[in-house]
């Protein structure tokens, strides 16, 4: 019996140390067969795909920001190379492939930029706000007779662009992480929405952990 104990006890530490070891790192074969179906002729494989593909990104990023100093720069180095595979994967002639792969790298730096952008008409009309990711600090940051949408982050997330009805038609703006300095960057008479920012690669990747580290 002792024996039987020992021997479940020595099963239990070598599966922690497994564990252990393999905190925050992707399946490399399994992403890159993912990164293939993103440009698959079925939809739902592509779509899949892509759900999955951001999931792994999730996780990865989740477990970097609970983890503690030792364990974060192993897991850096892998979110960067799963970053460098997706990236990769957008130099494919593949449009599909290509703008899905763009999206996945767009929501991996959301999560690194702990900070979110939405737009609320708690106030009247909708105007945009930001907030810490636990719901603190929550700021508006325009404040027009009409409504502002749709806000987005720009990969350094110095910027936010938005959609905005202010002058007669929705357009597009862009205005400072704080609010300031909104500019219209469209002008015609009908209709622009859903801005969007190309994503972010590697070496903007690093920066923006050592700058998120130091505060």
């Amino acid at each position: 019996m002792k024996g039987l104990l020992i021997l479940c006890l020595l099963c239990v530490l070598c599966f922690h140390f497994v564990y252990s070891a393999d905190e925050g790192k992707a399946p490399t074969d399994r992403v890159k067969e993912l990164i293939k179906q993103l440009g698959d002729d079925d939809f739902e494989a592509r779509d899949k795909a892509q759900n999955e593909l951001t999931q792994i990104g999730d996780k990865m990023i989740e477990k970097y920001w609970k983890a503690d100093s030792k364990l974060r720069d192993k897991i850096k180095s892998e979110i960067e190379k799963f970053s460098k595979l997706i990236k990769e994967a957008s130099t494919d002639k593949n449009p599909e492939l290509n703008m899905r792969a763009n999206r996945i790298r767009q929501s991996l730096y959301s999560l690194c930029h702990p900070k979110i952008a939405f737009d609320s008409n708690r106030d009247g009309n909708s105007d945009i706000y930001t907030m810490d990711a636990d719901g603190k600090n929550q700021t508006r940051l325009t404040d027009s007779p009409k409504n502002d949408i749709s806000p987005r982050w720009s990969p350094d997330g110095k910027k936010i662009a938005f959609v905005s009805e202010r002058d007669g038609n929705s357009e597009i703006y862009v205005m400072d992480a704080d609010g300031k300095n909104q500019t219209r960057l469209t002008n015609n008479p009908k209709s622009d929405s859903s801005p969007d920012w190309s994503p972010i690669f590697l070496p903007e990747l690093s920066a923006l952990f050592a700058e998120e580290e130091k505060k």
